[in-house]
């Protein structure tokens, strides 16, 4: 069917860039380094949209056209789950994608980045353990 190992190495490359973002913890160190920040959300906007193609492209149709009805309706759960998830990381890029809209209050930066990216991990680690092994 489909080949996970490519999933899953975007998935891999995503938590790299979100761990890089999350590297930077203090109001000092997130100032400081606003515009690399602003670089690495770009980076991480690009890696999730040509991740979530191939799974719109690949992953979900054949799960949707599964035999078994319960891996149907498993898979339709986890579309729509990330159809909020997507719209939760977009309206969090379009606020930080300038080094001024960071710096300009980097603890809410910070309070923010660590919720989304936490639940951007929870999803990986769902995606990687329940749902990709639904292909074979």
């Amino acid at each position: 069917m489909t080949d996970t190992q490519n999933l899953i190495r975007q998935h891999n490359d995503i938590l790299e860039i979100a761990n890089q973002i999350l590297n930077y913890r203090t109001s000092q160190q997130i100032s400081d380094h606003a515009f690399n920040i602003a670089l690495l959300i770009g980076q991480v906007a690009g890696k999730l949209k040509v991740h979530m193609t191939t799974e719109d492209k690949f992953v979900y149709p054949a799960l949707f056209a599964h035999p078994d009805t319960h891996i149907q309706n498993l898979s339709r759960g986890f579309a729509d789950e990330m159809g909020d998830l997507a719209k939760i990381f977009e309206g969090y890029k379009t606020k930080y994608l300038s080094a001024r809209q960071i710096a300009s209050n980097p603890q809410a930066f910070a309070d923010e980045t660590t919720s989304v990216f936490t639940a951007i991990a929870k999803r990986i680690e769902k995606e990687n353990t329940k749902l990709y092994p639904l292909l074979s």
